[in-house]
């Protein structure tokens, strides 16, 4: 991976490092805080039984476990995405190869080239994607949050 490829993928990662972080500022933090409100809620309450404690534990605990339910399906989504299209490029490149598997090095070398630079178009595709995800990530929190 050339010098300027790894700087691509590093700023996807840090895209969605940067999207995951306000993600969880704004809505996975407080969503936290009512969850550890409602268990200690939960805890204080003696008349509760055991059962009735943990139905009430787990209760307190769904709204956190949806919302990040929707952020790891959007990420993975995305993921995907990348996945999808670097295969496409890999498929691409695999039919340009002749049957008998016989290149000159500079074809090879011309194939590399189309194939990195095919890889790249995809991870540039999921970059500017990265605005979408937050509006999808959102839309999704707001509506399991209720």
């Amino acid at each position: 991976m050339s010098r300027d490829e790894a700087a691509r993928m590093q700023h996807l990662q840090d895209g969605v490092e940067n999207l995951v972080e306000k993600i969880e500022r704004q809505f996975i933090r407080p969503e936290r805080i009512k969850t550890f409100e409602c268990c200690i809620d939960c805890c204080k309450d003696d008349s509760l039984r055991q059962i009735e404690l943990q139905n009430c534990l787990t209760s307190c605990t769904d709204g956190m476990q949806r919302i990040e339910e929707v952020v790891n399906q959007e990420l993975a989504e995305l993921q995907n995405r990348l996945q999808r299209c670097a295969n496409q490029c890999q498929d691409q490149a695999k039919l340009q190869v002749p049957p008998d598997g016989n290149l000159s090095a500079d074809r090879k070398a011309a194939l590399q080239g189309d194939l990195q630079s095919c890889v790249n178009r995809c991870v540039d595709q999921q970059l500017k994607s990265l605005p979408q995800v937050e509006k999808r990530i959102q839309y999704g929190i707001r509506r399991v949050s209720g």
